[in-house]
């Protein structure tokens, strides 16, 4: 059965997921060297049987972090998937709410959040549905962590810091390139300089 790795409509056209969900084998020693493989892309499905023509969209390209697996194999575990189009939004079609700037976890310790994924069954099967489990948040500097760990055997888990990675996140989303700041810079120099 094909794995189905989970990914989050963030904008009409973009879709944040983990780097490490587009490669066949994940280890830093297995990727160096090796580009990403483009995924399917399904959007407002819940089953794996409603993922078909009907609910593909189109990848337009691919940008991975640019120190993914710097270090080890869980570095800056991120890549951005822009579509060819805009998708159109519906009751099962929406995006995500990207953190705010400033906002931290240790604003929201003591709340829940919610994890949603394919998952895999007790037999090591991959189930058949999309599943969603709600957590509590808890501090994590007093906690020992695990990483990519079975749900079950691990008492507290580790998820990225969505919130650190925003400016790079709004710079890929913007198209900026290299000399975009320096654009920028000029462009608002001349306009305050109209002023004068």
């Amino acid at each position: 059965m094909e794995v189905m790795p989970a990914g989050a409509l963030i904008s009409d056209r973009w879709i944040l997921t983990a780097g490490r969900n587009l490669f066949v084998r994940k280890s830093r020693e297995d990727i160096k060297g090796k580009g990403p493989v483009i995924p399917k892309v399904y959007l407002g499905i819940t089953r794996r049987g409603e993922a078909d023509a009907s609910t593909e969209v189109a990848v337009e390209k691919i940008v991975l972090h640019p120190r993914f697996q710097n270090q080890s194999d869980w570095d800056n575990d991120l890549a951005l998937i822009q579509l060819k189009k805009p998708v159109v939004m519906s009751n099962k079609v929406t995006p995500i709410p990207l953190p705010e700037a400033g906002q931290d976890l240790a604003d929201t310790v003591g709340g829940s959040g919610a994890i949603t994924g394919w998952g895999w069954g007790f037999l090591l099967t991959p189930a058949t549905s999309l599943k969603y489990l709600v957590l509590p948040l808890a501090n994590h500097s007093e906690w020992i962590l695990s990483y990519d760990k079975a749900c079950s055997g691990n008492k507290y888990g580790v998820y990225m810091k969505i919130s650190s990675y925003l400016p790079w996140i709004h710079r890929v989303m913007r198209g900026d390139t290299e000399q975009s700041s320096a654009l920028r810079i000029d462009a608002m120099s001349k306009m305050y300089s109209w002023q004068s």
